[in-house]
């Protein structure tokens, strides 16, 4: 039983830590991610669908990274949006959505999912789309469409908000030109345009005089 193996592998000073910095109303066990990803190499999806509950965070984490280890693109689709529904934090989101190797080298097969995602009311559905980008999308193809996404998005939820400015440091970063222009309250919010400020100026890959003048832009 997955859930019996998971608890073999408890550590209470990692559940300490995670307790910390994950806010989630599943019950969490503790268990490390490297293990996580040892666990969902082990088992396929449809066994763990049989006993999936969703109780705890980690077989929902177990249940992200199953899907990167699928090969038929369409069962991928379609469990990308039962996922996304499931998701109750950001790491939730963020891990299994950089494993998701396949969409990389199929962007344009995967794009109506993601749009999918992003037209969503929920939180973590439209986050869920937004990392995907952010992991899979941003090159010479979709760099504009990524731009125009992310300036047509307008919320209030602060995971949103947080994967938006996270989306536009790393545009700035390998097209910084394109996206100067989108740095700017005339296309985001406060609180994106100061955290997107912020990201890039955190960056080692951005040069001082660049970050002073994006500084000087905060609000």
């Amino acid at each position: 039983m997955l859930i019996e193996k998971l608890k073999e592998n408890e550590d209470k000073n990692y559940l300490k830590f995670n307790q910390r910095i994950i806010k989630t109303n599943q019950k969490m066990i503790g268990v490390r991610v490297p293990i996580l990803r040892k666990i969902a190499k082990e088992i396929n999806l449809d066994d763990f669908l049989k006993e999936y509950k969703g109780v705890y965070y980690e077989e929902t984490f177990i249940y992200g990274l199953l899907i990167g280890n699928l090969k038929d693109k369409e069962l991928i689709k379609k469990h990308l949006i039962l996922y996304s529904k499931e998701i109750k934090d950001w790491s939730q989101c963020d891990s299994p959505a950089s494993n998701l190797k396949i969409i990389k080298n199929n962007n344009e097969y995967f794009l109506s999912t993601i749009e999918e995602l992003l037209s969503s009311t929920e939180e973590f559905e439209v986050r869920f789309g937004l990392v995907l980008l952010l992991f899979h999308y941003i090159n010479d193809q979709y760099i504009d469409y990524i731009l125009k996404v992310s300036i047509s998005i307008k919320s209030d939820l602060y995971y949103i908000n947080m994967a938006l400015s996270w989306l536009l440091c790393e545009c700035f970063i390998k097209y910084e030109e394109k996206t100067d222009i989108y740095i700017s309250p005339k296309y985001l919010n406060n609180f994106v345009l100061n955290k997107t400020i912020s990201k890039i100026s955190d960056s080692y890959r951005v040069p001082y005089k660049v970050k002073l003048n994006l500084k000087k832009r905060k609000i």
